[in-house]
Order: C-alpha cells, then structure tokens, then sequence
C-alpha cells in the first residue's frame, strides 16, 4: 500500500502521462488512472502523427520521497512519545532506535523513490523506443506512400505518353493506310481504264474484222462473220448491241433486195443460208437488242404495255423497209413488225406464225402459202397483194385492208376479223370464213365470189 501511495505521487507533482503505442499507459498494472487535468498539462500531440514523449522531471521523485521520509519519521517519533516506558537509559535507547529507524525510513524511501524514478524512466524509454518505431513506421508508411503515389504518377505519365503514342501512331498508319487505299484505288481505276482500253480496242479490232467477213464473195465467210457480231454483242452488249443490231438490219436489206439481172417473175426457191443466220441472230438475241435500243424498248411499251411481256424470241423491227425484198422461206414467228414495208416483195412460204404487226405494208406483195396462224395484225394493208393458200387461221385482224387484192385458197378459220375491209376483192371460191367471228367486215365491189356462204359477213 505504502508502494502504491509513493508511485502516485511523482505523477501528481509531474502531471505528465505517457502513453503507449496502443493507447494504453506504460504500465498499467502499477500506474493508477491519471485525472484529466493531468492530461491536459501533458505535451500536445504534434499534427502527421505520434511524437516522442519529453523525458520525466527528477524532482517530483526527490520530493516525494523526502516528503515520505518526513512523515514515517514524525509518525516514528509520535509513535515513541506514547509509549512512555522505562528509565532514561531505556529513553536513550528509544532515541537511539528511533534515530535509526528514521534514517533507515529515510534510505528505504529514497532507495523507493530512486527504484520508482527508474521504472519511469525505463518506461519512458519504452514509450520513447515505441513512439520512435511508430514514428519509423508511419514515415516508412509515409515514405511508401509518397514512393507509391510517385510510382503512380509515373505510371500514369507513361500510359498518357503510350497512348498519345499510340494515338499518333494510329494517326500514321491511318495517313498511311489512307494513302495506300488512294494508291490501291488510282492504280485499280487505272488498270480498270486499261482493261476497259484493251477491251475496246479489241472489240473494235472484232468488229471490224466480222464487218470486213461479212463483205466476202464466200458465203461461209460472211457467216462467220454474222456470228461474231452477235458474240461481240453478247459480250459487250451495252457498247456494241445497237451498233451490231443495225449492221444485221441492213445486211437483211442488202442482200434480200433482188438482183438487177436476175429475169422478172423468176423468184428464188428460199432465202439465202446468210439471211436465214441475219434472221435466226435477231430473233436469238431479241432481248438483248430490245434492252439496248430505245426504238424497240418504246416499241414493245405501245404494243405489249406494262403488264405483258414482250416475246423473249422473234426478230424486232421498227420502220424497216424491205420494199422488193425476196424473202422467200423466210421465218417471222413470233415477230414484232411495227412501220415495216413489204412493198412488192417475194414473200412466199413466209411463216408469220404468232407475229404482232402493226401498220405494216404487204402493197402488192406476194404472199403464197405465207402464214398468219395465230397473227395479231392490226392497221395493216394488203392493197393489191397476191395471196394464194394464205393461212389466216385464228388470227386477229383488225383494220386490215385488203383493197383489190387477189385472195385464192386463202383460209380465215376461227379468225376474228374486225372493221377488214375488202373493197374490189378478187375472191375465188375457195376463200374460207369458217367459225370466223367477224364485225363491220367491208365487202363491195367484188369479183368472182359466191356471196350464199357468208351472208352475215357482208355489209
């Protein structure tokens, strides 16, 4: 108890508390509990952290300790002063006991108040050692922070750098990938105007050579040369269909015109194999022409209109003149004759088979064993032509004029004959309307035929 009292002095007179780094006090266990207004007389803590406590004062400890020695030694002195017994001999010897009893009271609380001062200055040391290592360790913390925090910024000045480095080199290679595509395009538009130089140059050089072929006395020749107009069609059909569709217009008007020493009335068994081969190409290559020819695409509109479709084969001919031509045997199937001109020619064994004609001329023509089966002819004229075993069978007639034309043999069955007029006729009796369906059929003014068959049709 007397130890405990001694301890709690010092830091009465010192008002000073150290604290450990845990917060605790040095020695908890020995130490009472300081009063706050002990820890307000202690040393403020220094803002960034713990700082080293100051050293403890030596002169609480001496006076404390003396002030101890004082009071054992006046209580010793009472204590004698009672008790009162024994002689004077006896009194000096209490004087005696009491004198070393006080100094033996004085050494013992100084030797207390010396061991108490090193405990407090080991655990000032303690706490000092303590508060140096934290203070080590918060300014290694600090230090690494800052290292880290520098590192950081490095690191973040390097990743800018990189990516502005790489944001410039992505600027080149764009230049650069920019430029190559720009290099990649002119030579690609270049070779494109190259090729399509060459392709020119030798579609030219093929076109005059078919054109210089089909000028040769050789018939297989100028086949030949037929042919390669229509694959140079085929092949640049953009370029070259309308160029080679009037080449092979005007061969057929060229070589079916007849010959000037050639004896009048003396007709040609059938057309030419060359003409046949003119013929056989536009009727081939109908759509390609009609795709590549305003004339025959406004043509196909007037007569087919937007919801039908115009043949795919059949020979397309727009205001074509054919007067005096020797078409014999020749083959119309399926054709689209508009403005074209028969006049006076050799038309024989022609097959007009499935054709559309539209204000075509047959003036004086002949037309024996020719057929129109199935023929839609409107506004055509067959003013003083020469038909003889003429097949008109189901076709459509509408506004045909058959003027003073001679019909011999010529069969109408099952055609549909509307506003045909056929002013000064020559019929024989082999003329035949059966099952024909006919309005404002004109016929007056004819010769030799039998009117008891077809007393509907005549107005």
């Amino acid at each position: 108890m007397t130890l405990e009292i001694f301890e709690a002095i010092p830091h009465m007179f010192a008002g000073v508390h150290t604290a450990r780094a845990d917060g605790r006090a040095p020695n908890t266990k020995l130490t009472p509990p300081i009063p706050d207004y002990c820890r307000r007389m202690s040393t403020p803590e220094v803002p960034g952290g713990p700082t080293t406590p100051p050293p403890r004062p030596k002169w609480p400890f001496v006076v404390g300790g003396a002030i101890l020695a004082l009071l054992l030694l006046a209580g010793a002195l009472l204590l004698l002063n009672f008790v009162g017994l024994g002689t004077n001999a006896d009194d000096a010897n209490r004087f005696r006991i009491s004198v070393l009893f006080n100094l033996l009271t004085v050494f013992g609380a100084i030797a207390i108040a010396w061991v108490t001062y090193l405990r407090a200055r080991a655990a000032d040391r303690q706490a000092a050692a303590s508060a140096a290592q934290v203070e080590v360790q918060r300014q290694t913390a600090l230090d690494e922070s800052e290292q880290r925090r520098a590192d950081y910024l490095l690191l973040a000045k390097q990743i800018d750098q990189q990516g502005l480095d790489a944001a410039r080199q992505g600027e080149s290679t764009a230049k650069q990938v920019q430029l190559l595509a720009t290099q990649v395009e002119q030579q690609r538009s270049s070779a494109e105007t190259e090729a399509q130089q060459r392709r020119e140059e030798h579609s030219t050089e093929r076109y005059g050579r078919a054109i210089e072929q089909l000028g040769h006395n050789r018939i297989e020749v100028r086949i030949g040369g037929i042919y390669a107009l229509e694959a140079l069609a085929v092949d640049s059909g953009e370029r070259w269909a309308a160029t080679v569709y009037e080449n092979l217009v005007a061969y057929l008007k060229e070589h079916t015109r007849p010959v000037p020493d050639q004896p009048e009335g003396a007709g040609l068994s059938s057309i030419s194999t060359d003409v046949h081969a003119i013929l056989s190409v536009l009727s081939r290559q109908r759509a390609l022409f009609d795709a590549n020819l305003d004339a025959l695409a406004q043509d196909n509109q007037v007569q087919f209109g937007e919801g039908t479709p115009p043949p795919s084969t059949g020979a397309h001919l727009v205001g074509t003149d054919l007067d005096g031509a020797r078409l014999e045997g020749a083959d119309f199937s399926r054709a689209t004759l508009t403005g074209v001109s028969f006049l006076e020619a050799a038309l024989d064994r022609v097959r007009f088979t499935g054709a559309t004609l539209t204000n075509t001329g047959f003036y004086g023509a002949s037309l024996g064993l020719a057929s129109f089966r199935n023929a839609n002819v409107t506004a055509c004229a067959f003013i003083e032509a020469q038909l003889y075993m003429t097949m008109f069978t189901e076709a459509i007639l509408t506004s045909a004029d058959f003027r003073r034309a001679t019909l011999s043999v010529v069969d109408f069955g099952e055609a549909v004959l509307n506003d045909v007029y056929f002013h000064r006729a020559t019929f024989d009796p082999d003329v035949h309307f059966g099952q024909a369906k006919a309005s404002a059929i004109t016929m007056n003014h004819l010769k030799d035929f039998d009117v008891d068959p077809l007393p509907d049709l005549i107005t």
